[in-house]
């Protein structure tokens, strides 16, 4: 049995907690990512939303994708595969808060909300 979906209203810590994941990748990646983007439904000003941060590491090259995963890796992620959407390599977080969700895309392809 799959566990019920929460909703809760929105909360402004959402954009402080992004930014720390978002501080902690930098550091991790350098200058690697085109971008790194807060994506989902915690993105949203003002609207409800699971309380989990969802995020996009945007490269600039299919090539660097392979890099990314071992500097991810060795920040604590781990690499699930494309999880059946192709472009698109998704990360289990390191264990612990904050609750997060981690995928890389590649600038330009269908799936990346950065252009």
């Amino acid at each position: 049995m799959s566990e019920p979906v929460i909703v809760v209203d929105y909360d402004p810590g959402w954009v402080t907690t992004f930014q720390e994941l978002h501080d902690r990748l930098k550091r991790s990646l350098g200058n690697m990512p085109h971008s790194i983007d807060h994506v989902g439904s915690t993105s949203i000003p003002g609207a409800a939303a699971k309380p989990i941060i969802d995020i996009d590491v945007v490269l600039k090259s299919a090539a660097d994708i392979p890099e990314a995963i071992e500097a991810l890796a060795k920040a604590g992620y781990h690499h699930l595969g494309d999880l059946g959407i192709t472009g698109r390599e998704a990360f289990e977080s390191p264990s612990g808060p904050p609750l997060h969700h981690l995928y890389v895309v590649v600038l330009g392809a269908e799936n990346a909300r950065a252009t």
